[in-house]
């Protein structure tokens, strides 16, 4: 079978781009052919090549069809089905909020994934999909990957924030260093806004104790046997427990469960929960029922369906093309980039980041004027040894020695001087 699997860029690695590289493994290792689409490619794109997996940023490239279409991201699905309009389509939404997400009607979509009971609401409720095509199949962690340590610590040590969204500077992330700080926890910060994007998250996760993550980045830590507490930019959500963790999976350990303000000290009660036998029994269920091999069959028995259904049912194009009309006419009222808030936020962000990297260059700044005057010190200190060894020389020698009575001499000479009229 071939796969065609969309996404809206191929540039970074990020979730749905790790998603789709996932799928497209297994598709790869149970004997089908995936082919890989975004208008975007950049190194992650290298990164699926590398994999032997087909990778194009133009549909015209692809001269045999494809049997089947994952869609994921409106814009490059629609592009898709353009392209192969009687190619049935799995659509998948992985978000609440990014535009990108955006679910779209269309008839040659004949099945519809979410990944959460959230991102559920915004298909059946937010854009009016008929519910018996929509089905929940959570995120998945490739567990051959992502292996189980050894040792899960008595005490946490080490934590690890990771987050695309995390800035140098930024309150939230502040916050959380505070608060691990308060706990005697050293915190390392990892991501693209970080500077530190992390490319093999499988060899690292491991080497920290507690994580601070969410969605697929929370359930690749946890699989490893980090305790996890949930967080990002959008809040911050509890420590992942056995007694929470049914309700924070089926809010795909998102922004549905991010509820609570980045407080120093909520940071610290959630690292205080820290139980090393309830993180290995998260770290048990993620891998007793979130395995990749788990879940991606569940994800290619829709793929059949929607074959079965499109051989059954072809697409009538009258339809299509209303169902298109109406996704240019929904497409032109949207605004993928509203100007003003994105500015708003990003002006903000870079103002703290700014006003982060002015303390840390008053900082070091004054690390510098320590550094200079302690090296005045030693230099004075180097003079005086060397000088006082000198002297010390010039005292022992020979001719100080014979000389002595001469100077006592002068001495005495230069007092009957003064003392004479």
């Amino acid at each position: 079978m071939r796969i065609l699997l969309t996404n809206w860029r191929l540039e970074h690695r990020a979730g749905s781009e790790l998603y789709l590289l996932d799928v497209a493994r297994w598709l790869r290792d149970h004997g089908h052919v995936p082919v890989a689409y975004a208008a975007r490619l950049g190194p992650f794109a290298d990164e699926i090549r590398a994999e032997a997996i087909a990778v194009i940023d133009d549909l015209r490239l692809m001269a045999e069809p494809p049997d089947v279409i994952h869609g994921q991201h409106h814009l490059a699905t629609m592009t898709a089905i353009c392209r192969f309009p009687a190619v049935p389509v799995v659509a998948f939404c992985h978000g609440w909020v990014p535009w990108e997400e955006t679910p779209v009607r269309h008839p040659a979509i004949r099945r519809y994934v979410a990944v959460s009971s959230h991102t559920r609401e915004r298909l059946v409720l937010e854009s009016g999909i008929d519910p018996n095509l929509v089905s929940v199949i959570p995120n998945f962690v490739d567990l051959k990957r992502f292996a189980m340590r050894e040792v899960i610590a008595d005490r946490p040590q080490r934590a690890l924030l990771f987050s695309n969204y995390a800035l140098p500077g930024v309150d939230w992330v502040e916050a959380v260093a505070a608060g691990c700080a308060a706990r005697g926890l050293s915190l390392e910060i990892a991501g693209l806004g970080y500077g530190k994007p992390v490319e093999r998250p499988d060899k690292y996760l491991g080497g920290f104790d507690v994580v601070f993550a969410k969605a697929r980045a929370a359930l690749e830590a946890m699989a490893t046997g980090a305790a996890v507490v949930l967080c990002d930019a959008a809040g911050l959500g509890p420590l992942v427990m056995p007694d929470n963790f049914d309700e924070l999976r089926a809010g795909n350990f998102g922004m549905l469960v991010l509820r609570a303000a980045h407080d120093p000290a909520l940071v610290e009660a959630a690292i205080g929960e820290y139980d090393r036998d309830r993180v290995a029994s998260v770290a048990q269920m993620v891998r007793g029922t979130l395995g990749l091999q788990a879940i991606v069959p569940r994800v290619f028995e829709l793929y059949e369906q929607a074959i079965a259904d499109a051989t059954a049912r072809p697409t009538d194009q009258a339809d299509a093309t209303d169902a298109l009309a109406l996704y240019l006419f929904q497409l032109n009222k949207l605004d993928p980039q509203p100007v003003e808030p994105i500015r708003a936020h990003y002006e903000k962000e870079l103002d703290r980041a700014y006003r982060a990297l002015d303390r840390q260059s008053a900082a070091l700044e004054a690390n510098r004027e320590v550094e200079s005057i302690e090296r005045d010190r030693q230099r004075l200190t180097s003079d005086r040894e060397q000088a006082t060894a000198e002297l010390q020389a010039l005292l022992n020698s020979t001719t100080w020695r014979m000389t002595a009575p001469l100077r006592w001499l002068g001495r005495r000479a230069r007092k009957v001087r003064h003392w004479l009229p």
